[in-house]
Protein backbone atom coordinates (compact mmCIF):
# COMPACT_ATOMS: atom_id res chain seq x y z
CA UNK A 1 0.00 0.00 0.00
CA UNK A 2 2.73 2.86 0.90
CA UNK A 3 4.95 1.46 -2.51
CA UNK A 4 0.90 2.36 -4.16
CA UNK A 5 0.84 5.72 -2.76
CA UNK A 6 4.56 6.97 -3.13
CA UNK A 7 3.89 6.07 -7.07
CA UNK A 8 0.86 8.08 -6.96
CA UNK A 9 2.51 10.83 -5.39
CA UNK A 10 5.77 10.63 -7.48
CA UNK A 11 3.51 10.93 -10.63
CA UNK A 12 1.59 13.90 -8.88
CA UNK A 13 4.89 15.88 -8.03
CA UNK A 14 6.22 15.14 -11.76
CA UNK A 15 2.57 16.40 -13.14
CA UNK A 16 2.71 19.48 -10.73
CA UNK A 17 6.32 20.38 -11.80
CA UNK A 18 5.67 19.77 -15.83
CA UNK A 19 2.71 22.46 -14.82
CA UNK A 20 4.91 24.55 -12.72
CA UNK A 21 7.10 24.96 -15.96
CA UNK A 22 4.62 25.41 -18.23
CA UNK A 23 2.74 28.39 -16.13
CA UNK A 24 5.98 30.16 -15.90
CA UNK A 25 6.87 29.72 -19.66
CA UNK A 26 3.22 30.71 -21.02
CA UNK A 27 3.39 33.93 -18.47
CA UNK A 28 6.75 34.68 -19.78
CA UNK A 29 5.82 34.48 -23.51
CA UNK A 30 2.43 34.36 -25.26
CA UNK A 31 0.98 36.58 -22.04
CA UNK A 32 3.65 39.27 -22.42
CA UNK A 33 2.92 41.59 -25.01
CA UNK A 34 6.64 42.64 -25.58
CA UNK A 35 7.03 38.58 -26.93
CA UNK A 36 4.62 39.29 -29.98
CA UNK A 37 6.45 42.92 -30.68
CA UNK A 38 9.72 41.31 -30.92
CA UNK A 39 8.32 38.90 -33.18
CA UNK A 40 6.32 41.21 -35.31
CA UNK A 41 9.99 43.45 -35.50
CA UNK A 42 12.25 40.41 -36.40
CA UNK A 43 10.11 39.58 -38.82
CA UNK A 44 9.10 42.95 -40.56
CA UNK A 45 5.79 42.49 -39.98
CA UNK A 46 5.00 46.02 -39.79
CA UNK A 47 5.78 46.30 -43.62
CA UNK A 48 3.67 43.37 -44.33
CA UNK A 49 0.69 45.38 -42.52
CA UNK A 50 0.71 48.30 -44.32
CA UNK A 51 0.58 46.29 -47.37
CA UNK A 52 -2.61 44.73 -46.16
CA UNK A 53 -4.31 47.99 -45.10
CA UNK A 54 -3.57 49.47 -48.73
CA UNK A 55 -4.87 46.77 -50.06
CA UNK A 56 -8.25 46.78 -48.12
CA UNK A 57 -9.07 50.07 -47.84
CA UNK A 58 -8.57 50.14 -51.70
CA UNK A 59 -10.98 47.40 -51.98
CA UNK A 60 -13.72 48.03 -49.55
CA UNK A 61 -13.95 51.68 -49.35
CA UNK A 62 -15.45 52.73 -53.04
CA UNK A 63 -14.65 56.50 -52.95
CA UNK A 64 -10.92 56.25 -51.36
CA UNK A 65 -9.20 55.66 -54.71
CA UNK A 66 -8.21 59.39 -55.19
CA UNK A 67 -7.14 59.67 -51.65
CA UNK A 68 -5.08 56.28 -51.94
CA UNK A 69 -2.07 58.21 -53.07
CA UNK A 70 -2.01 60.77 -49.96
CA UNK A 71 -2.61 57.36 -47.73
CA UNK A 72 0.61 55.85 -49.37
CA UNK A 73 2.61 59.39 -48.19
CA UNK A 74 1.28 59.06 -45.03
CA UNK A 75 0.83 55.71 -43.99
CA UNK A 76 4.49 55.16 -42.87
CA UNK A 77 5.79 51.67 -41.46
CA UNK A 78 7.14 53.54 -38.00
CA UNK A 79 3.64 54.86 -37.44
CA UNK A 80 1.94 51.82 -37.98
CA UNK A 81 4.70 49.83 -35.80
CA UNK A 82 4.37 52.39 -32.63
CA UNK A 83 -0.32 51.95 -33.30
CA UNK A 84 0.05 48.64 -33.16
CA UNK A 85 2.69 48.14 -30.39
CA UNK A 86 0.33 50.61 -28.32
CA UNK A 87 -2.72 48.51 -28.93
CA UNK A 88 -1.00 45.30 -28.20
CA UNK A 89 0.29 46.52 -24.82
CA UNK A 90 -3.77 48.08 -23.99
CA UNK A 91 -4.81 45.01 -25.22
CA UNK A 92 -2.39 42.57 -22.85
CA UNK A 93 -3.55 45.17 -19.85
CA UNK A 94 -6.96 44.73 -20.44
CA UNK A 95 -6.44 40.73 -20.69
CA UNK A 96 -4.56 41.20 -17.21
CA UNK A 97 -7.31 42.91 -15.59
CA UNK A 98 -5.03 46.21 -15.31
CA UNK A 99 -7.71 48.36 -17.35
CA UNK A 100 -11.27 48.18 -17.20
CA UNK A 101 -11.73 48.32 -20.88
CA UNK A 102 -11.38 47.00 -23.91
CA UNK A 103 -8.46 49.26 -26.47
CA UNK A 104 -9.83 51.41 -28.75
CA UNK A 105 -8.19 51.88 -31.74
CA UNK A 106 -8.10 55.87 -33.36
CA UNK A 107 -8.42 56.93 -37.30
CA UNK A 108 -9.08 60.22 -36.51
CA UNK A 109 -4.79 60.88 -36.29
CA UNK A 110 -4.49 59.32 -39.65
CA UNK A 111 -7.39 61.07 -41.53
CA UNK A 112 -5.59 64.52 -40.04
CA UNK A 113 -2.16 63.58 -41.69
CA UNK A 114 -3.72 62.46 -44.49
CA UNK A 115 -5.47 66.09 -44.60
CA UNK A 116 -2.36 67.39 -44.02
CA UNK A 117 -0.61 66.10 -46.83
CA UNK A 118 -3.05 67.48 -48.99
CA UNK A 119 -2.16 70.60 -51.34
CA UNK A 120 -2.24 73.61 -48.87
CA UNK A 121 -3.97 75.78 -51.21
CA UNK A 122 -7.13 74.04 -50.01
CA UNK A 123 -9.10 75.16 -46.85
CA UNK A 124 -8.40 72.76 -43.81
CA UNK A 125 -12.12 72.15 -43.52
CA UNK A 126 -12.68 71.34 -46.78
CA UNK A 127 -9.93 69.01 -46.63
CA UNK A 128 -11.21 67.30 -43.54
CA UNK A 129 -14.53 66.80 -45.49
CA UNK A 130 -12.90 65.43 -48.28
CA UNK A 131 -11.13 62.45 -46.33
CA UNK A 132 -13.96 61.73 -44.50
CA UNK A 133 -15.54 61.51 -47.97
CA UNK A 134 -12.70 59.30 -49.03
CA UNK A 135 -12.53 57.32 -46.42
CA UNK A 136 -16.31 56.26 -45.68
CA UNK A 137 -17.52 54.79 -43.62
CA UNK A 138 -14.39 54.52 -42.23
CA UNK A 139 -15.25 56.04 -38.47
CA UNK A 140 -12.70 57.84 -36.53
CA UNK A 141 -12.65 55.47 -33.79
CA UNK A 142 -13.09 51.60 -33.39
CA UNK A 143 -13.83 49.24 -30.47
CA UNK A 144 -12.01 46.37 -30.57
CA UNK A 145 -15.75 44.54 -28.93
CA UNK A 146 -16.81 45.88 -32.69
CA UNK A 147 -14.99 42.77 -34.51
CA UNK A 148 -14.58 40.65 -31.38
CA UNK A 149 -17.64 39.33 -29.51
CA UNK A 150 -17.65 41.10 -25.87
CA UNK A 151 -18.09 37.60 -24.44
CA UNK A 152 -14.71 36.15 -25.79
CA UNK A 153 -12.82 38.99 -24.69
CA UNK A 154 -14.46 38.95 -21.36
CA UNK A 155 -13.33 34.80 -21.37
CA UNK A 156 -10.09 35.90 -22.93
CA UNK A 157 -9.44 38.25 -19.61
CA UNK A 158 -10.73 35.41 -17.01
CA UNK A 159 -8.14 32.61 -18.53
CA UNK A 160 -5.65 35.24 -18.10
CA UNK A 161 -6.39 35.48 -14.54
CA UNK A 162 -6.55 31.71 -14.38
CA UNK A 163 -3.82 30.46 -16.06
CA UNK A 164 -1.46 33.49 -14.24
CA UNK A 165 -2.08 31.65 -11.23
CA UNK A 166 -1.04 28.16 -12.81
CA UNK A 167 2.50 28.37 -11.24
CA UNK A 168 1.27 29.16 -7.93
CA UNK A 169 -1.76 26.15 -7.88
CA UNK A 170 0.91 23.80 -9.46
CA UNK A 171 4.00 24.78 -6.86
CA UNK A 172 1.43 24.01 -3.89
CA UNK A 173 0.47 20.65 -5.52
CA UNK A 174 4.13 20.13 -5.55
CA UNK A 175 5.01 20.89 -1.99
CA UNK A 176 2.26 19.24 -0.41
CA UNK A 177 3.16 15.85 -2.71
CA UNK A 178 6.74 16.17 -1.15
CA UNK A 179 5.70 16.58 2.44
CA UNK A 180 3.45 13.39 2.29
CA UNK A 181 6.54 11.70 0.84
CA UNK A 182 8.17 12.71 3.40
CA UNK A 183 5.83 11.83 5.68
CA UNK A 184 5.48 8.05 4.67
CA UNK A 185 9.30 7.63 4.48
CA UNK A 186 10.13 9.51 7.38
CA UNK A 187 13.62 10.55 5.47
CA UNK A 188 14.62 13.45 4.14
CA UNK A 189 17.42 11.75 1.82
CA UNK A 190 14.25 9.33 0.36
CA UNK A 191 12.18 12.57 -0.58
CA UNK A 192 14.82 14.23 -2.10
CA UNK A 193 15.44 11.45 -4.47
CA UNK A 194 12.02 10.77 -5.38
CA UNK A 195 11.66 14.89 -6.28
CA UNK A 196 15.17 14.67 -8.24
CA UNK A 197 13.47 11.51 -10.17
CA UNK A 198 10.78 13.71 -10.87
CA UNK A 199 12.63 16.55 -11.89
CA UNK A 200 14.32 14.49 -14.07
CA UNK A 201 11.04 12.83 -15.73
CA UNK A 202 9.14 16.62 -16.21
CA UNK A 203 12.09 17.77 -17.89
CA UNK A 204 12.65 15.21 -20.20
CA UNK A 205 8.48 15.11 -20.88
CA UNK A 206 8.63 18.47 -21.06
CA UNK A 207 11.37 18.12 -24.08
CA UNK A 208 9.83 16.45 -25.69
CA UNK A 209 6.55 17.95 -25.50
CA UNK A 210 8.50 20.86 -27.17
CA UNK A 211 10.09 18.49 -29.84
CA UNK A 212 6.35 17.87 -30.77
CA UNK A 213 4.80 21.14 -30.71
CA UNK A 214 7.54 21.84 -33.38
CA UNK A 215 6.48 19.81 -35.78
CA UNK A 216 2.59 19.56 -34.97
CA UNK A 217 1.65 22.65 -37.33
CA UNK A 218 2.14 20.36 -40.20
CA UNK A 219 -0.42 18.40 -39.43
CA UNK A 220 -2.63 20.36 -37.90
CA UNK A 221 -6.06 21.55 -40.54
CA UNK A 222 -6.58 24.62 -38.03
CA UNK A 223 -2.98 26.18 -39.05
CA UNK A 224 -3.58 25.22 -42.58
CA UNK A 225 -7.10 26.91 -42.75
CA UNK A 226 -5.45 30.03 -41.21
CA UNK A 227 -2.56 30.15 -43.27
CA UNK A 228 -4.96 29.90 -46.65
CA UNK A 229 -6.69 33.42 -44.73
CA UNK A 230 -4.46 35.23 -44.29
CA UNK A 231 -2.90 34.54 -48.25
CA UNK A 232 -6.17 35.34 -49.36
CA UNK A 233 -5.86 39.18 -48.02
CA UNK A 234 -2.36 39.26 -49.94
CA UNK A 235 -0.13 38.25 -47.11
CA UNK A 236 3.16 36.42 -48.55
CA UNK A 237 2.60 32.54 -47.51
CA UNK A 238 6.50 32.55 -46.93
CA UNK A 239 6.04 35.76 -44.19
CA UNK A 240 3.40 33.81 -42.63
CA UNK A 241 5.15 30.73 -42.06
CA UNK A 242 8.22 32.68 -40.79
CA UNK A 243 6.05 34.45 -38.38
CA UNK A 244 4.33 31.29 -36.96
CA UNK A 245 7.53 29.46 -37.07
CA UNK A 246 9.12 32.01 -34.78
CA UNK A 247 6.07 31.81 -32.32
CA UNK A 248 6.27 28.27 -31.93
CA UNK A 249 10.25 28.46 -31.28
CA UNK A 250 9.82 31.23 -28.96
CA UNK A 251 7.56 28.98 -26.70
CA UNK A 252 9.78 25.78 -27.07
CA UNK A 253 12.73 27.55 -26.59
CA UNK A 254 12.39 28.11 -23.02
CA UNK A 255 10.56 25.02 -23.03
CA UNK A 256 13.31 22.93 -24.07
CA UNK A 257 16.13 24.69 -21.74
CA UNK A 258 13.56 24.59 -18.58
CA UNK A 259 13.51 21.07 -19.61
CA UNK A 260 16.98 20.42 -19.78
CA UNK A 261 17.69 22.39 -16.19
CA UNK A 262 15.84 20.08 -14.42
CA UNK A 263 16.83 16.84 -16.36
CA UNK A 264 20.52 18.42 -15.05
CA UNK A 265 18.76 19.58 -11.18
CA UNK A 266 17.29 16.23 -11.21
CA UNK A 267 20.54 14.06 -12.28
CA UNK A 268 22.69 15.87 -9.52
CA UNK A 269 19.41 15.35 -6.67
CA UNK A 270 19.74 11.77 -7.59
CA UNK A 271 23.82 11.27 -7.87
CA UNK A 272 24.66 13.66 -4.66
CA UNK A 273 22.11 12.52 -2.24
CA UNK A 274 23.11 10.34 0.35
CA UNK A 275 21.81 6.53 0.39
CA UNK A 276 21.04 5.51 4.27
CA UNK A 277 20.10 2.27 4.12
CA UNK A 278 18.51 0.55 7.29
CA UNK A 279 20.42 -1.53 9.83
Amino acid sequence: MKTIALAILIVILTISLIGIYTGIIINRTVFESSFLINILKHQDAYAQVRQLMLRLVNTSLPNSQEGMPYLREVLKEDWLEKEINFLLKEFYAFAKSEKKEPPVIFFSDLKRQVADAIDNKTDYQDKTKLVQFWFDPLPDRVRLEDFISIDTLWQTRRSTAIIGKIPWIFGLFALGAAAIIYLLTRQWEQMLLWAGASCLSAGALLVLVGFILERLPDYMSIVTNFEDRLVSYGIPEMGIRLFLDSLIKGVTGPMNWIGIMSILAGISVVFFTPIIEKG
